[in-house]
């Protein structure tokens, strides 16, 4: 399997910790910062992804929202992916030992690496992520993809999670999932989702004998875009 954190999934929806209710102005701030924060990021706008990021960790600061803050630190380091610091995860267990963030700690454990003793205690969709990398299975982590409930910013990383996996044993349903993580970061602007989904398209297109020359023009053209941002 893939490096786990290559294409975890992280729900940008904040858990709730402490007193602030959901639905106050504060949280629903707070929390449209945090999702915001991932947009900018795929879209490889850096800078606003930056300045997004300490925004919210300021709004949730001000709440002492200690979970959403380790949360906060999980999502930057999983939008990382093959770049991740573990420097994000420490900051993460740190935050999360402030307070009762089960959730936030099994998460840690999980992208850690740590054996996780009932992997059902975990989630949605981690447990699905922990059956597909023990097991190999991808039904249920697929069908939770393609549920219409399921946010795109969500759909795109699962798709590809399962996708860069498939390269070698099932190539042409890589090739399928990664062009469905395609069509939706296009969708959004997500240009630095896009250069992801078309390096496994050219790995998937490899595997099973074709010309990837005009997948490669298009990772270089798009990759020219993200440098310059």
């Amino acid at each position: 399997m893939k490096r786990i954190t290559l294409l975890v999934l992280f729900c940008l929806t904040a858990a709730a910790c402490g007193d602030k209710p959901k639905s106050s102005a504060e949280y629903i701030y707070a929390s449209s910062l945090h999702k915001n924060y991932s947009s900018y990021y795929y879209k490889g706008d850096s800078k606003m992804a930056d300045i997004t990021f300490y925004k919210a960790l300021d709004a949730f600061q001000r709440m002492d929202s200690v979970c959403n803050i380790s949360r906060l630190y999980i999502t930057k380091y999983v939008l990382a992916e093959q770049e991740a610091s573990s420097d994000e995860l420490a900051k993460a267990s740190a935050y999360s030992e402030l307070a009762e963030c089960v959730d936030e700690k099994l998460i840690i454990s999980f992208l850690a690496g740590d054996s996780i003793k009932d992997t059902d205690d975990l989630e949605k969709p981690f447990s699905l992520i922990a059956e597909f990398m023990k097991t190999g299975k991808y039904s249920a982590l697929l069908s939770y993809a393609d549920d219409g409930n399921t946010n795109p910013d969500s759909k795109v990383r699962l798709y590809r999670l399962i996708a860069a996996n498939l390269t070698e044993s099932e190539p042409e349903k890589s090739c399928e999932l990664a062009e469905k993580a395609r069509v939706i970061d296009s969708t959004y602007g997500w240009t630095l989702g896009i250069s992801r989904d078309l390096a496994i398209m050219i790995e998937a297109y490899g595997k099973l004998g074709r010309d990837t020359s005009v997948l490669i023009e298009r990772k270089r053209l798009i990759d020219a875009k993200l440098a310059k941002n």
